[in-house]
C-alpha cells in the first residue's frame, strides 16, 4: 500500500503478488488442518481472526497500486473478505467460549481493512451495492474496534492484561510438555 501511495506501483505489484500468492498457498493448508486435525484448543481459537485480513488487505493494496479504481478484481477480493466475515460471525459463540484476552485483537486487522476498503468501494459509485454497504460496515468496524479497546482497557485496569508468571513455572511446563 505504501508503494502505491508513494507512486511506486510496479514495486507495489511485486509485494502484492508475494502476499496474494503466499495467502493462496497457506489458506488451503490452514483449512485442511481445521477440517482434519480435530477442534482447536480453546486458547488458540481467536488466532483464526487473522483469516479475515488477507482478502481485505489485498483489496486495499490493489486499490493503492491500481490508482484507486474499484474494478472487478477489487470487488472480488472484497467479496471474499465479506464471506470470511460471515464465517467469523457464525463462529462467534465458539470464539467467545474463552474469556476475553489480547488474542481477540487478531480480528482488528481484517476489521480495519473492512472499513477502509468498504468506504473506498462505496465512494467509487454513489448509488450502487457498495455505496449502501459502506457506512454500515464502517459503523460495525468501529464498534468492534471500540469494544476491543474497552475490553482491553478493563483488563489493563484490573491487572489481567499482562500476567506475570515466574520463570520456574514456565520451565516446569516446558519440561512437562
Amino acid at each position: 500500500m505504501a508503494c502505491g501511495a508513494l507512486g511506486f506501483s510496479d514495486a507495489g505489484l511485486v509485494f502484492l503478488g508475494a502476499g496474494v500468492f503466499s495467502w493462496l498457498s497457506l489458506e488451503p493448508a490452514i483449512l485442511q488442518r481445521l477440517r482434519s486435525a480435530g477442534e482447536l484448543p480453546t486458547p488458540l481459537r481467536t488466532s483464526l481472526g487473522i483469516q479475515l485480513a488477507p482478502a481485505l488487505v489485498a483489496c486495499s493494496a490493489w486499490l493503492s497500486v491500481n490508482g484507486g479504481e474499484a474494478d472487478t478484481f477489487a470487488k472480488l477480493l472484497f467479496g471474499y473478505g465479506l464471506l470470511q466475515l460471515l464465517f467469523m460471525l457464525r463462529l462467534m459463540p465458539w470464539y467467545l467460549r474463552q474469556p476475553f484476552n489480547a488474542s481477540f485483537w487478531s480480528f482488528s486487522f481484517g476489521i480495519s481493512s473492512l472499513a477502509t476498503t468498504g468506504l473506498h468501494l462505496g465512494q467509487a459509485r454513489g448509488d450502487g451495492f457498495f455505496h449502501h454497504l459502506a457506512m454500515p460496515l464502517f459503523i460495525f468496524s468501529n464498534l468492534v474496534v471500540g469494544l476491543l479497546l474497552l475490553r482491553t482497557a478493563l483488563l489493563l485496569v484490573s491487572g489481567k492484561l499482562l500476567l506475570q508468571v515466574d520463570r520456574e513455572t514456565l520451565l516446569n511446563k516446558k519440561e512437562g510438555s
